[in-house]
Formats: C-alpha cells, structure tokens, sequence
C-alpha cells in the first residue's frame, strides 16, 4: 500500500484526541456504497475493498481555525476498482480485456461511476447541512473539485485517455456518467445506505473497517433498492 507522505496509519495508541471529517466520511460511504450495489445490480463481478484511517497533517479547513487539541484523520477506501491498473493505449486496453470489447467497457464505466459518487455524496451532504438544493446543474461535474473530488475527476479523465473517441464523443459520455452517479446517491435507499455508513465511520474508533462490515452496515441500511437504469 502506498501512503502519501503527508498521512500516517491511524494509530489508538499515541492518539488522545481525534477527529474525522463528516464531508470525508460521506465522500467515502458514497464511493463504498456505489462500487457494492451498483457493481452487484450490474452483475458484475464482486471486488473488495476497506477502509482505513490515516492522519491528515494538512486537513481541508472548514473554518479559521483549527482546534490543536485534535488529531485530524481521514478515512481513505482502499481497493473497490474493477480496473485497478488503466492501459497506456487502446491496443493495451483490448489485449488486456476479459472476454469482450463489451465486458471491460461495462466495468470502465463501473469504476467511474463509483468514483464520482464519493464527491456527489459529500457535495450533498453539504446541501442537506446547509439547507440549500442541490442539481446536477447547480453541482456539475467540474463543481466536484469543492468536494474532494480532485483525485476522483483526475482518474477519470486518465480512463478516457485511452479510448478512442472524439472530445465530443468523449464529454457527452463523461456527462451521462455523472449523471449516473448523480441519480445513484439521490436515490433515498442509497442515500440511507450511505448515511448510515458515514456515521459508522464516524463512530468508530478502529484504524481498519473490513469489506464484511462496510457489508453488513449498507445491507442492514438499505431498503427498497430501486432498479438502476
């Protein structure tokens, strides 16, 4: 596992106070909850992923000040990708295809759209905080760099790089993507799942939450799954 400089592996025992981002803990249960329900409503094969907290030593500031006495930790998801590796070109790309052309453009679109339903859900969570609407026009996707969606919009546009499409071609798929991922975490099951999810992140006080227990918490928290279209 790689880790950025600029974080550490949570750790209990050197840590007397500690706090973690309710804007993080919704990026992330977004993200989770997209790559297990969408991926197994897709029929598409089941991958694992967890999620570990790592100390922030340069923390998003939500206000003017920061409290010292605190800690700050992220929650980061490792794993969840059915491409974990993105090809250099599109001759890579069909050679390293499972079965078909079909089958690894199924799980392209997949990934990205789990990746953009982690900022999507932060960016509504700080609408449902702030009383305010929240729209895929008024929350587009270049909207998302607010909402921790750097990296996210970055892999995305790595993804696109390697088919070979015109530009055009290529906004008007990213945009029906994101409307996607859009409509996954507005969906009031999802949203419930997600926000039951977040809030055990929150709680927790262990460095390592396990895909069977990000499992149980979405399953027990989601009713009346709507068909995805």
């Amino acid at each position: 596992m790689n880790i950025n400089p600029a974080q550490t592996v949570f750790n209990l025992s050197n840590t007397a106070y500690f706090k973690i981002s309710r804007k993080s803990a919704f990026h992330v249960a977004g993200h989770a909850a997209a790559i297990y329900f969408r991926n197994r409503q897709l029929s598409l094969p089941t991958v694992f992923f967890q999620i570990q907290l790592c100390e922030d030593f340069y923390p998003r500031k939500s206000s003017k000040t920061i409290d010292k006495k605190y800690n700050s930790f992220f929650p980061k998801l490792e794993g969840g990708r059915l491409i974990p590796e993105l090809p250099f070109s599109l001759t890579e790309m069909e050679q390293k295809m499972p079965s078909s052309q079909l089958a690894y453009q199924e799980a392209f679109e997949a990934d990205i759209v789990n990746l953009l339903a982690g900022p999507i859900a932060e960016a509504k969570y700080v609408a449902l905080r702030d009383d305010e609407v929240i729209t895929p026009r008024l929350v587009n996707l270049k909207a998302l760099h607010r909402y921790g969606g750097e990296t996210a919009i970055d892999v995305v546009y790595k993804y696109f790089e390697c088919i070979n499409e015109t530009d055009k071609s290529k906004e008007k798929l990213i945009i029906g993507l994101y409307l996607s991922a859009f409509a996954f975490v507005n969906e009031r099951a999802n949203w419930l799942a997600i926000t039951a999810l977040a809030e055990h992140i929150l709680a927790t006080q262990k460095p390592l939450i396990a895909f069977e227990e990000i499992v149980c918490i979405l399953e027990s928290n989601h009713k009346n799954l709507k068909r995805i279209h």
